[in-house]
């Protein structure tokens, strides 16, 4: 492969402001993969930053086509008219996204208040019906003390990529999508873009440093969760302090397969996508809703169960036990419809699939208060609940 760059060139669309970069010995005009907007060779802008590392495309274009036809059909019901009108999976287009690839040694502080139960009340009447219950608790102040170490880790490098607005667009599906077999990398070349665009990087290190230190928090409570388990009322973490010991940066472009389409979302544009991990197979999307069909769906079978809770007070009252179960049955299924459409909450838990390795932990615990007859289920403001099953790796 000679001259790896000599034909890459970079495009910039004139509705978003994107820059997108092709191999002009394959292509001189594409669409924007952000808001379909056409752009040619004459949009060209200088300069470019060149990546260490590529993934090469392993799913074919057709391969793609057919799964990305599988997840429609399973959720044409809901789709708002025009999607189903205007979608054309002909259009997917084959994309390299820019990706930091950070191994980063780190000494990690966190620092919060946890509570725990250690009494649960049931509380009675005179006459002894159930009135309630209540909970007596401890408050402790926790401190977690650790080197960290993470290999691998991958962070977007697209400004846009970085700061997700879901009402605007559902670009989290792009990172849901994660993760990529980094290992298997090979270094850069731009025949790797042919028949394909890359969207080009415009961060640099210092731009994610924020958001690389946050992942190594989550990493490291990923790794201590078992130390945090009897804290079940939850654990509010606040002043942590991450300082970094040293870190190696590698750029890259990773395959995606792209559709993309524009609805209106509370009367603005929002710009929904598929998108399939052109390495894995994995796929997300967001469809948008058809909202007058949904909530006539709600309304009917939200009709039918408050019909069957009068008939189990009146005809069936052997059933009003069920009355409860029935209902909460009911949101979880609406709430399921939305998700399973929009998955607009839908994000990479990288904690859980890169390597990561602490040493040196320090705890320490120290009880502040106890407190009797509180009615809260959990505690208030945490922002930390530890898993129960056994995912943490220190005790």
């Amino acid at each position: 492969m000679n001259e790896p760059t000599s034909n890459l060139v970079r495009l910039k669309c004139e509705s978003c402001g994107a820059e997108v970069e092709i191999n002009t010995a394959s292509a001189l005009q594409i669409s924007c993969p952000w808001c379909r907007n056409k752009l040619s060779i004459n949009s060209t802008q200088k300069d470019g930053s060149v990546p260490d590392i590529i993934l090469p495309f392993q799913i074919p274009k057709e391969t793609a086509m057919e799964e990305m036809k599988k997840y429609v059909a399973k959720r044409k019901f809901f789709a708002s008219a025009k999607f189903k009108k205007e979608l054309n999976l002909e259009k997917i287009q084959g994309v390299y996204f820019p990706y930091f690839i950070v191994d980063v040694n780190a000494d990690v502080a966190l620092n919060g208040i946890g509570e725990k139960t250690i009494k649960i009340n049931r509380k009675e009447t005179y006459d002894g019906k159930y009135e309630g219950t209540d909970y007596d608790i401890e408050r402790y102040e926790i401190k977690r003390n650790c080197k960290s170490k993470v290999v691998n880790h991958v962070i977007e490098s697209k400004s846009s990529q970085i700061h997700y607005n879901w009402e605007e667009s559902t670009n989290n599906i792009m990172n849901a999508i994660q993760p990529f077999d980094v290992e298997n990398a090979v270094p850069f070349d731009a025949n790797y873009l042919q028949n394909f665009m890359a969207i080009k990087r415009d961060t640099n290190k210092d731009d994610i440093t924020n958001n690389l230190k946050d992942d190594i928090i989550r990493h490291t409570l990923n790794q201590i969760n078992d130390s945090l388990v009897s804290y079940d009322r939850g654990i509010q973490f606040q002043n942590n302090n991450v300082e970094l010991q040293g870190a190696y940066y590698k750029t890259g472009y990773f395959p995606i397969w792209l559709y993309s389409c524009i609805t209106k979302y509370k009367g603005k544009d929002q710009i929904n996508y598929i998108a399939i991990n052109a390495r894995t197979g994995k796929i997300m999307g967001s469809i948008p809703l058809n909202t007058k069909m949904l909530y006539l769906e709600m309304l009917l079978t939200g009709l039918l169960v408050l019909l069957i809770i009068i008939m189990s007070f009146t005809i069936f009252q052997p059933l009003f036990f069920l009355d409860i179960p029935l209902g909460i049955f009911w949101l979880y299924l609406q709430i399921k419809i939305v998700k399973e459409y929009t998955n607009y909450n839908e994000f990479y838990e990288f904690e859980n699939e890169e390597k990561a390795d602490i040493s040196d932990l320090q705890k320490e615990d120290k009880l502040i208060t106890t407190l009797y007859g509180v009615e809260n289920t959990s505690m208030s403001g945490a922002n930390y609940h530890a898993k129960k099953e056994e995912t943490g790796k220190n005790e």
